[in-house]
């Protein structure tokens, strides 16, 4: 067998496994493509009637309202305060952190101070009448959670971060 030969049958086996291996690979992505194309299809035709996933493909069911509801009424009988409970609830003033104090940027950042009194006055050491609404009505039992003399409340409502400070005295006594 001379050179030429052997060149020719490299060439001709080059050329062959190429073909085999070209023609191999087209009808595997093919097949691959074929199955994504019906894939999709059959989730636009159960879109379209409405028909519910199949068995496999089903999502895990979203927590109720009612669930929600009960969880929250099982806590409160358990004795847990409402701001663990998701601030959705009927949009709440709920005690947070003071990691989260003044992290929405969205949100007023408010010092208030609570007097031995049960008086709670703004920065101008004026009365605030309506403080069930703006800080909830259970803030006081949270003092010495975070820190001793001083508990944080966001009131989404209002937009808003309460920082209130505990002061050991009466409202009006001289200091």
């Amino acid at each position: 067998m001379n050179k030429l030969t052997a060149v020719m049958i490299f060439v001709l086996g080059v050329l062959t496994g190429s073909l085999i291996t070209c023609t191999y690979a087209k009808n595997k992505y093919e097949q691959i493509a074929d199955e994504e194309i019906q894939s999709v299809k059959e989730t636009f035709k159960r879109r379209t009637k409405k028909e519910p996933p199949k068995k496999e493909e089903k999502e895990a069911p979203k927590e109720s309202k009612t669930l929600k509801q009960k969880y929250s009424k099982q806590m409160e009988n358990l004795g847990y305060a409402d701001y663990y409970i998701s601030p959705e609830k009927d949009e709440k003033p709920y005690v947070i952190s003071p990691q989260e104090f003044g992290e929405m940027d969205s949100y007023d950042t408010i010092s208030l101070t609570y007097y031995d009194d049960d008086i709670l006055t703004d920065d101008h050491d004026e009365v605030i009448e309506n403080r069930d609404e703006l800080v909830g009505r259970n803030f006081t039992e949270h003092f010495g959670e975070y820190e001793d003399d001083c508990v944080f409340v966001r009131n989404d409502v209002m937009k808003a971060d309460y920082e209130i400070l505990i002061e050991h005295r009466r409202y009006g006594d001289d200091e």
